[in-house]
């Protein structure tokens, strides 16, 4: 759903077809490759057809959990199962864009094991449902900063780059009630607690309290498109957890509809968010009490990102810009062009190191360059490495994550020892696990090895 200044004209029906064009070439992706790389369209002469295995590889992991021959579910089971599953009627409209909310079980009422991950926020998204965590924050844009905390779940039976959550896929699901998301079993954001600046800041001293410097660390993450508010708590709770981060985890939720087919809506809330981006590194930087800042960016965040972070320390005097460490760009959706002649010498003029993850295998960023009709920055790492001073190029291709392989930030073990190392100041070079390249510019990057 747009913004309500956009309904009933025409630029409204340009984005509604847009945006079916995008969604249409989303599903393109799963066709065979033209010969530009690109997915080929299907002949208007013969039906479209899926590669050799691909139907195969979509039913693998269905077939894996599906339970052995003759230990099906009575067919009263079945019946009653079906009865308790949510309709389409039952699923909430998230302002901004339709989606499903899995119910999740009330935490006071579950069951021991599962750990609570706090996370803190920024966003300039509106409240669209106070009353319940997952829908608390829609699509739409506010203009302004709310800040505040989360807290997720992670359960015991945790496996590190995973965000749990109930899976269609599984018999489980369909024949268990097991669509439910369970703190127990799945990574759930179980509460939202908007607050003042002062209760906010009073928090994230107390987080950071500690004399160890490792513990007056902050990582701030802003997730790409298609992420609703919710999802971007639990990745951040994820990665918190994961890389036993002992400082304060922090997110930037700029408003993603949280839907394929919303890309030009996306593009420019992402862009329109740059304001609140720079206020909430600000607040951070001068009056959080943390001495180490990281900025991380995946996707279309990396957009808002690239630029906020020169405009904040622009506004930082000397003190606050010695908290600012690094730049994490994963996976960027920067076209090539505006990154290499804009982006990286607003980058340079702040000293401050930027190191981006790109991936040949990134189907996501084929589909953005088909749309957008420029390469993208986080395609190939050849195009970024151009030997610019400050910028640290990771060719991360071998590195598998989902269908899309567009995810490998946050999912992938390795990337989470990247940045780690990058936490820990250490350069590509003195990453003994990366194999350094020369590119054909003569610009140096460095090689993620095959798990």
């Amino acid at each position: 759903m747009a913004n309500p200044g956009m309904k009933h004209n025409p630029r409204t029906l340009w984005r509604v077809l847009t945006g079916a064009f995008s969604l249409a070439i989303l599903v393109s992706c799963s066709t065979a490759p033209g010969p530009n790389g690109v997915g080929a369209a299907p002949s208007e002469s013969a039906p479209e057809s899926a590669p050799d295995g691909f139907m195969d590889d979509l039913m693998a992991p269905l077939k894996k959990q599906l339970p052995p021959a003759g230990s099906a579910p009575e067919p009263e089971m079945a019946a009653e199962a079906v009865r308790g599953m949510p309709s389409a009627m039952d699923e909430e409209e998230v302002a901004g864009g339709a989606m499903s909310i899995p119910a999740p079980v009330d935490p006071k009422k579950a069951e021991a094991p599962f750990l609570t991950q706090r996370v803190f926020y920024g966003t300039n998204r509106k409240v669209n449902n106070a009353s319940e965590p997952n829908s608390y924050y829609g699509g739409n844009w506010s203009g302004k900063l709310d800040v505040g905390y989360c807290d997720v779940s992670i359960p015991l039976v945790h496996e590190s780059g995973k965000v749990e959550a109930p899976d269609p896929l599984s018999w489980q699901y369909w024949f268990a009630g097991e669509f439910r998301e369970d703190p127990k079993k799945h990574v759930v954001l179980l509460g939202v607690k908007p607050q003042e600046k002062a209760a906010f800041l009073r928090d994230l001293h107390a987080k950071m309290r500690d004399g160890s410097m490792l513990r007056r660390r902050c990582f701030v993450f802003v997730h790409g498109f298609n992420v609703p508010f919710r999802n971007a708590a639990r990745r951040t709770a994820q990665m918190a957890h994961d890389l036993g981060f002992p400082g304060a985890p922090i997110f930037f939720s700029w408003p993603s509809q949280g839907g394929e087919a919303y890309y030009i809506v996306d593009s420019e809330n992402n862009l329109r968010s740059r304001p609140e981006l720079v206020n909430f590194l600000e607040l951070i930087a001068r009056d959080s009490g943390t001495q180490e800042i990281y900025l991380i960016a995946h996707s279309m965040g990396t957009r808002v990102a690239s630029q906020a972070f020169p405009e904040a320390y622009g506004k930082l005097g000397p003190l606050a810009r010695t908290k600012l460490k690094s730049v994490i760009l994963a996976a960027p959706d920067i076209d090539a062009d505006v990154f290499n002649n804009e982006i990286v010498p607003k980058m340079q003029q702040t000293g401050i190191p930027l190191t981006l993850y790109a991936s040949r295998a990134d189907k996501a960023l084929l589909i953005s360059k088909q749309f957008n009709g420029k390469p993208r920055i986080g395609q190939d790492p050849i195009l970024a490495a151009q030997g610019k001073k400050g910028i640290e190029v990771i060719d991360a291709s071998s590195v598998k994550s989902d269908f899309t392989e567009h995810n490998y930030f946050g999912s992938s073990p390795l990337l989470l020892r990247e940045f780690q190392a990058i936490f820990d100041g250490r350069r590509p070079e003195q990453r003994s696990w990366l194999q350094m390249q020369t590119a054909p510019s003569g610009g140096k990057y460095w090689v993620l090895p095959s798990p």
